[in-house]
This record gives C-alpha cells, structure tokens and sequence, in this order.
C-alpha cells in the first residue's frame, strides 16, 4: 500500500512540475520601447524615431501599447518584409497579426509632438488583450 501511495504522489508531483514548466513558457515576452521624439515633424517632413530595441515574435502575432497621453503611428520593419504601420489613440493598443515567426522587427514611431518628448511603447509577443505596462 505504502508503494502504491508512493507511486502516486510521484505522478502528482511530476504533473505539478509540468504544469508549472508550461505556464513559464507561455509568458509572453515584454520589449519597452521608448523613445525621445527625434524632431518635430512639419507639413513636409513626417519623422519616425526608431526605438534601439529588436523585436522577435515566437506567436506571429506583436500587441503594442501606446502608454502616452496622445496618438502614435508605429511602423514595424523586417528586411525582406512590407512595412507594416498602425495608428493607436492615446492609452489605447493594437495587436499586428500574421508576421513571421522567429524574424527580428524594429519598431519607428511618429508622433505629432515637439522634439525631446518622450514617447512610451510597450510591446508584446502574443495577442495580449489587456496590454498595460
């Protein structure tokens, strides 16, 4: 009986050790990828500041978040790709769907705001629908 009890609490423990491994693996990765605006854009020129950070989704899917008090416009690069651009509204995020697993992407953000300001964005691998910093 002592066996079998044994054998049991093995499995059990095992289980739990598995369980524990997955959950691990389905965190999602987090990039924070703040900027200083570069230059303010005019009428004729329109100014993207890329972010230093490299972006690999293991998902297909990145989910961005805007953590500022006004609109961005993200343009998401990879060689051999389309760029990709999305407008988030201020506090609001998006999710871009349909990228190459394992490729690095940079992130280039716009902003209609003055030279200096900084620029808050956080992105995610995975649809993460409650994307807060």
């Amino acid at each position: 009986m002592k066996k079998i009890a044994f054998i049991i609490c093995c499995i059990l423990t095992i289980s739990l050790a598995a369980c524990s491994n997955k959950q691990e693996n389905t965190q999602s990765s987090k990039w924070d990828c703040f900027v200083n605006c570069a230059e303010q854009s005019t009428p004729d020129e329109y100014v993207i500041t890329y972010s230093d950070e490299k972006l690999t989704s293991q998902t297909g899917t990145l989910t961005f978040h805007n953590g500022n008090e006004f609109e961005i416009i993200i343009h998401l690069l990879n060689s051999g790709e389309e760029e990709r651009t999305e407008t988030i509204p201020a506090g609001g995020s998006t999710c871009l769907k349909q990228l190459k697993k394992n490729k690095e992407y940079i992130v280039g953000i716009h902003a209609n705001v003055t030279e200096d300001t900084p620029i808050k964005l956080t992105a995610y691998d995975g649809g993460k629908t409650d994307a807060e910093p």
